[in-house]
């Protein structure tokens, strides 16, 4: 699909056969079609074309032709992401803390984000064994808040990307509400 990011490598290219086409063009580009460097352009005669790529930003076009004329060339762009994002850090509350039951404010960060889009998975238990999940929730921002009652409960994060890469889990904290 058009705009796609995927942590995958190794594509088939698919396109709908023309009545008077003879051959197909497909042309990959990075980072911008005619613009970037030209990374492969070949013909086929064929509906399907399998190619590896690295990763990275990229640009596909193909269209059909024939020793009279060309179409234009159908573009769509691909953005390849295999690096899997950083480790959360948490940053509050700190580990240990003891607090009145009120809303309490969860933080972290990710550090530099080199890849896709990141979202994080925020997981907050009612045991260190962390088999009682008392709250999973996706978070776009590096914070969180909510009141959880009184309690101890368990805390970390882990971050995924657009491309389905995910990061390590954060270190995991303890908190005692009162």
């Amino acid at each position: 699909t058009d705009k796609d990011t995927t942590n995958k490598t190794t594509f088939i290219f698919k396109w709908d056969t023309l009545y008077n086409a003879d051959d197909y063009r497909v042309d990959i580009w990075t980072p911008i079609f005619n613009s970037g460097q030209k990374i492969l352009s070949i013909v086929t005669t064929s509906d399907t074309f399998k190619y590896t790529l690295a990763e990275g930003i990229y640009e596909w076009g193909i269209r059909g032709q024939n020793n009279l004329t060309n179409t234009p060339f159908s573009k769509r762009s691909l953005f390849i992401d295999t690096t899997n994002p950083n480790t959360p850090s948490l940053l509050a509350p700190a580990n240990n803390a003891s607090m009145n039951d009120s809303i309490i404010s969860f933080s972290w960060s990710r550090g530099i984000i080199t890849g896709s889009t990141i979202k994080d998975s925020l997981y907050i238990y009612s045991d260190s064994l962390m088999t009682s999940i008392k709250i999973s929730k996706y978070v776009s921002e590096t914070s969180y808040s909510d009141s959880l009652g009184v309690g101890t409960f368990f805390w970390r994060v882990r971050s995924i990307d657009a491309a389905s890469n995910y990061s390590n889990y954060s270190v995991l904290r303890k908190l005692t509400l009162q």
